[in-house]
């Protein structure tokens, strides 16, 4: 078990002079969270949705095939998650924390995983080493995306590979052990928060996502409604160009029609992506007054999905 008398550093990367607030905590394991998509019965093969769940610590063959079929993002990005978390479970090894891969990488993770979490990511990342100590100025950090890129691995490795999906790490009440993901837990949550204000304090400077305005819909309108960009043609195969002004080539009338309603309706619904990817034509409802109702089939707030609802009037749907 990892403790602070052992790796000081552990302790000191947490401020308690000015701690995270409980509300940027929460926003920051919901974004986590989103990392993951929601998967539903349709996600499955026939033959897999209906099976019980395990209940032990080994995954049968039903259960790994599922994992594979449904990890939610391309192979070559579970190539280099599965790489990252590799790597940094022979770290572990390496430094002692663990004995064995199984200490860390599991169905049934220990109580300090989320700790062990935290040491991966400090010995590239963080200006704090685990004995408390600083580094020393001519340390090569990594910038604090490379940070999320490894907390990404260990939440993909555990959610998809150890079928943990993004429940909260979160202690049983009936056995009395954490259980979740590791990776979508407080301690984790509340390091890369502190993380990011001493990577800010040594001048890197932080890359947000800039929010999407009514505005820019309208500029994706005006372009999207060029003849070029939205009469329908004939498919005529496409030319692959590494030409700087063809960077804006791409798709076309069909792709664009499809993307803005995709944008529109997760606009207009404060839909996350997951959410928005996973609508079809069944549950879309026309109606002959130009006006439609879209039937959700689940929402975060409500798993079950059916009742919530919302309706698009003329006004609203001229631009889907």
């Amino acid at each position: 078990m990892i403790t602070n008398v052992q790796y000081p550093g552990l302790h000191d990367v947490f401020d308690a002079s000015d701690p995270p607030l409980p509300e940027e905590i929460q926003d920051d394991i919901e974004g986590e969270q989103e990392t993951v998509p929601d998967l539903t019965p349709e996600d499955l093969p026939d033959s897999l949705s209906a099976q019980p769940l395990p209940i032990n610590n080994e995954s049968p063959q039903w259960e790994k095939t599922a994992a594979a079929v449904s990890k939610g993002i391309k192979d070559e990005t579970d190539a280099v998650y599965r790489q990252v978390v590799n790597n940094y479970v022979q770290y572990l090894l390496d430094i002692h924390v663990i004995e064995r891969r199984e200490d860390f990488l599991s169905k049934l993770p220990r109580e300090d995983a989320p700790s062990m979490i935290i040491v991966c990511i400090m010995k590239e990342c963080d200006p704090i080493q685990l004995d408390g100590s600083v580094k020393p100025p001519s340390a090569k950090l990594q910038r604090y995306a490379h940070a999320q890129k490894i907390r990404a691995a260990m939440t993909h490795v555990f959610a998809r590979i150890f079928n943990l999906g993004r429940v909260i790490w979160h202690r049983d009440e009936n056995s009395g052990c954490m259980r979740g993901n590791p990776s979508c837990s407080d301690m984790v949550a509340s390091y890369m928060l502190g993380l990011r204000r001493r990577k800010a304090r040594l001048g890197e400077v932080m890359t947000s996502a800039r929010a999407i305005t009514s505005l820019t819909f309208l500029k994706i309108y005006e372009f999207n409604h060029c003849k070029e960009n939205w009469t329908l043609q004939d498919y005529v195969p496409g030319v692959r160009s590494k030409k700087a002004e063809d960077v804006h080539k791409w798709g076309g009338p069909m792709a664009r029609r499809q993307l803005e309603a995709i944008f529109t309706i997760g606009f207009l619904c404060l839909l996350r992506s997951d959410e928005v990817l996973k609508i079809r034509m069944e549950h879309i409802t026309f109606h002959e007054n130009d006006s439609l109702t879209l039937m959700l089939p689940f929402r975060k707030t409500n798993q079950d999905g059916g009742a919530p609802y919302l309706a698009f009037f003329k006004e609203s749907t001229a631009n889907l």
